[in-house]
């Protein structure tokens, strides 16, 4: 099986929330931006080294180990097909819907592996697939390294606090590298996924905001110790 490209993060993350966060990518190929920031060297955070983390209920990983194992990637396709209802979906723009004649999951699961770094989120024990993260690479150079973040979760695991310890375990990964910038994008009638955020220390950036959609931010570490 040929091995899944990877490209490099180097730059926010956009949450895009709800049961499922909807990314704003809407069909153009995310671009790696190999020598457009000064500060690339220092930000070298490539697919293929990001591990993953743990929180108190769950275990996220890098899932290009297991695309690289037919047997497991077999499973995860299994489980994404399950787990890929009209509910969870929804709020997904067109370029990651999954088809309704419940076509080529092998080929949705190799398109977002060609796009963005995926990590696949389980129980902690590793018994129970929860859902996915999306980080993608910002396509404009910007002051701060930025990437935009997506996720979305199994509908069992709304309502359950699973997606504010998710994006809070994420903030503390980062928090622990050099300083990069989150971005996350919410609809106005999503105040659930906006408490995520907050809870997270994200705030609102009221310039940026529109009267559909408000954009928060936070700057990871607080304190630039560069």
């Amino acid at each position: 099986m040929e091995r899944p490209h990877v490209p490099k993060i180097t730059h926010i993350l956009r949450t895009y929330h709800g049961p499922s966060c909807e990314p704003e990518l809407d069909g153009h190929k995310i671009r790696p931006l190999v020598g457009q920031h000064p500060r690339e060297k220092t930000i070298q955070l490539t697919f293929s080294h990001f591990k993953g983390f743990k929180t108190a209920r769950l275990s996220v990983e890098n899932w290009v180990p297991i695309l690289n194992d037919p047997a497991k990637r077999k499973r995860l396709e299994h489980e994404l097909k399950d787990l890929l209802t009209p509910k969870v979906t929804q709020h997904l723009p067109l370029s990651m819907q999954f088809p309704a004649d419940h076509g080529s999951i092998s080929k949705w699961v190799s398109d977002r592996a060609s796009e963005a770094l995926i990590l696949c989120v389980h129980t902690r024990d590793a018994a129970t697939f929860v859902g996915l993260i999306i980080l993608a690479d910002d396509p404009e150079p910007t002051a701060i390294p930025t990437f935009h973040l997506g996720y979305f979760l199994g509908e069992k695991y709304w309502g359950k606090g699973y997606a504010t310890e998710l994006v809070a375990g994420l903030v503390a990964v980062f928090e622990t590298g050099p300083r990069i910038r989150l971005v996350a994008g919410v609809d106005r009638s999503n105040a659930a996924s906006a408490r995520v955020l907050k809870k997270s220390g994200f705030k609102r950036l009221p310039e940026q905001s529109t009267a559909d959609r408000d954009i928060y931010e936070i700057v990871v570490p607080s304190i630039d110790l560069t």
